[in-house]
């Protein structure tokens, strides 16, 4: 007498719990965002202004600012706060051919810091005209959310903005570069404008109807596996018994999330993080 279950059923309803609690971990991550911030990496060419635009935006001197090119050798950070988001700034060596062991392992960390950033600033030198060097940067920094900073634009215009292809890049479609002087201080509240709307970008709208915390992103990711076995099995017409079982390990993850069921690990997690009083 036991009804017979319709596993067409049992997998369309699991995509939708599973697409539910993307949802949830995507509120977790961007969470992480406003709690943490996000990091942004300043590149170009050497000697376009890339450490006269740092100072500036983190209101310090923090960098040696020189003529000479390659005077930045390793990457150095400092904090700005665009509209209530919290950007970790880093000023990074000029990308280039190296010439010797120090400049090769500034440009592999440069590129290495590019990689790990969430935003990236690429600056060019107004007063030059583009080189294929500034387009291959554009290119390398352009994989994620990008903007570009004209830079030294107290000086005679010499490069082509109009030919400079960032619309390609993945989240400045149709956006121009901000033309700043970093020496006369001009054009950066444009350049805070930019980089807040890149960042939204990244952390989307800031109102979210919950914003999980570690131990529950944990106990989600849990539950999302085991219902991603769980329907994956139910694809490849595994025993119910089988699903079944991923089926009882997603519910406890989500008790354990919800409060309905409460592991001594949990406990120990919670005690381990506030003084309960008598």
């Amino acid at each position: 007498d036991i009804e017979r279950i319709e596993m067409d059923r049992v997998e369309s309803s699991l995509g939708r719990a599973c697409g539910e609690l993307e949802v949830l971990l995507e509120a977790h991550q961007r969470g992480q965002y406003l709690k943490d911030g996000l990091d942004m990496v300043i590149v170009g060419k050497p000697n376009v202004g890339k450490s006269s635009i740092f100072n500036r935006l983190v209101e310090k001197d923090r960098v040696i600012v020189s003529d000479l090119p390659g005077t930045t050798r390793d990457v150095v950070d400092g904090l700005v706060r665009v509209n209530g988001l919290l950007l970790r700034v880093h000023d990074t060596a000029g990308i280039r051919s190296a010439s010797n062991a120090i400049e090769e392992e500034a440009v592999r960390r440069t590129r290495e810091a590019v990689e790990q950033a969430d935003l990236a600033m690429v600056v060019i030198d107004s007063s030059a005209p583009l080189s294929g060097e500034d387009r291959e940067i554009l290119a390398e920094a352009g994989a994620g959310p990008c903007l570009v900073a004209a830079n030294k634009t107290d000086l005679p215009a010499k490069a082509d903005l109009a030919g400079l292809d960032i619309a390609g890049t993945a989240a400045s479609e149709g956006a121009e570069p901000v033309r700043i002087s970093a020496l006369k201080g001009w054009g950066f509240e444009e350049l805070l404008e930019s980089m807040k709307q890149m960042a939204y970008t990244k952390t989307g709208t800031l109102n979210y109807e919950i914003i999980v915390s570690e131990r529950h992103a944990a106990g989600l990711r849990a539950a999302l596996e085991s219902l991603s076995r769980a329907r994956q099995a139910s694809g490849d017409g595994i025993p119910p018994e089988f699903i079944a079982s991923d089926l009882r390990h997603g519910l406890d993850c989500l008790g354990e999330v919800t409060g309905r069921q409460v592991s001594t690990q949990v406990l120990d997690e919670i005690f381990s993080r506030f003084c309960i009083g008598k």
